[in-house]
């Protein structure tokens, strides 16, 4: 996946917990896709999402309700639009391929599917200005490849790993936690540095 009007920052506070905040805070909407949204980062997202006054929505990995969910989504993004009368912030979250248990393969096609339907949808009338996201594996990550592969601005905004300066943290397939330089953590999420 090539980069097109694509920003990777890192956060100045190491772990997931501010990166978090800061996706929420900066967004106008979040979109939490997952299987199961009662892990821990799935209760902290929605936590920072209730204490920041910011709509949620949550959707069904794989939901075999697609267009219901469509539907729901296009409805909060267009409230939030009528509301702020300028492109929207959509920030991108969910579970991860160590939680999904699938290919991030996986995360990707239904994520770009997702925000397809929603870009396509005749009831839509917000636009969007940035997709943002933690550059976790799965759907942090899977939001925004939709992103760029739309052509919409995309930022990720990445926990920083402990003890090793400058280096983005994520957990893996495997479960664990761990330190990527910057090219190493794009080739690990599937994100090309574009020609």
């Amino acid at each position: 996946m090539a980069m097109k009007k694509f920003t990777l920052e890192l956060s100045p506070v190491v772990g997931y917990t501010e990166r978090t905040r800061v996706n929420i805070r900066e967004s106008d909407v979040t979109l939490a896709i997952a299987k199961d949204f009662s892990t821990a980062g799935e209760r902290l997202t929605s936590r920072c999402a209730h204490n920041c006054n910011k709509p949620i929505v949550r959707v069904p990995h794989k939901t075999p309700d697609l267009e219901y969910w469509v539907g729901v989504f296009v409805g909060i993004m267009n409230r939030a639009y009528e509301k702020i009368h300028k492109p929207l912030v959509l920030n991108g979250a969910g579970n991860g391929t160590y939680t999904l248990g699938e290919s991030q393969q996986e995360a990707d096609a239904f994520a770009l599917s997702f925000l397809q339907r929603a870009l396509e949808s005749p009831d839509r009338k917000f636009e969007i200005a940035e997709v943002r996201s933690g550059g976790q594996t799965g759907y942090d990550v899977a939001i925004v490849k939709a992103a760029i592969s739309l052509g919409i601005p995309a930022r990720i905004h990445c926990a920083r790993a402990s003890g090793v300066y400058g280096y983005y943290m994520i957990r893996t397939a495997d479960g664990f936690d761990k330190a990527y330089d910057r090219a190493s953590y794009l080739e690990e999420v599937g994100i090309h540095e574009a020609d």
